[in-house]
């Protein structure tokens, strides 16, 4: 039985996301392993979708302050419902899909140290870059003309035979001549077009898995009750708690 599928451009797909609420969209060609480290499990198209992170946000300037957490969290929240409904008009147009989100990692490839550092499935900037919507840093972050480095990504993925973006010709950072990232980076994780990403991790993700891990094997290894006690009502644990949630 033949499936009836609309006919789609991608302009029409672009509109459809920014009418969901994407601030930038662009179409990756999903064959193109070789330079956008996309992986052969993936679709034909890669629709990548960019939100904004908001200004008050970026004034801030404490790396691990809550409001941060919270506003980056909602900011990711909103773009993951945005991918899912663009997936649902996608299906209903007659064209399966899928969200790739930005924390999308292989558990297979977890070797028993949470401290090493896991590539997600989809490279988001590499696949960002593809689609045309901006470069490479010297941190490897994606720069957009509009936003600069804060935008956070999703993608979809569908076979939809539409025309493909081409990637940006010339490069946004100005590489080590500028160093902004480079001095701001709380890791010190920035080298030149390379990222140190382990260290990188423990800021990035400050109340994430290896931090649990280590939390838990203190208060197991801890010697007497009233310590165990104190280390589960401590602010880490209060932290990790809300970091689940």
């Amino acid at each position: 039985m033949e499936i009836y599928r609309k006919p789609l451009t991608a302009a029409e797909i672009k509109a459809k996301a920014r009418e969901l609420g994407a601030d930038l969209v662009g179409v990756a060609d999903g064959t193109r392993l070789d330079t956008s480290h996309i992986t052969e499990l993936d679709g034909a198209r890669v629709i990548v979708l960019a939100k904004h992170l908001n200004d008050g946000v970026a004034r801030i300037r404490r790396w691990d302050d809550r409001h941060k957490y919270y506003n980056d969290e909602l900011a990711l929240t909103h773009l993951e419902e945005t991918s899912l409904e663009l997936v649902y008009w996608l299906e209903d147009c007659g064209y399966p899909a899928l969200i790739v989100p930005p924390t999308h990692v292989d558990p297979s490839r977890y070797a028993n140290d949470p401290n090493a550092h896991i590539e997600p499935m989809l490279p988001l900037a590499h696949a960002a870059v593809e689609a045309g919507l901006g470069t490479l840093g010297l941190n490897l972050q994606l720069l957009t003309p509009e936003y600069g480095p804060r935008v956070i990504l999703t993608a979809v993925l569908c076979s939809v035979d539409v025309q493909c973006d081409q990637p940006m010709q010339e490069a946004l950072c100005r590489g080590p001549s500028c160093g902004r990232c480079l001095k701001t980076c709380p890791a010190d994780a920035v080298r030149e077009w390379e990222r140190d990403w382990p260290a990188c991790d423990r800021y990035r993700s400050p109340h994430g898995f290896a931090q649990l891990t280590e939390h838990l094997e203190k208060i197991t290894q801890a010697t007497d009750a009233a310590t165990r006690k104190q280390l589960l009502r401590s602010e880490a644990s209060f932290n990790l708690w809300q970091s689940i949630l």
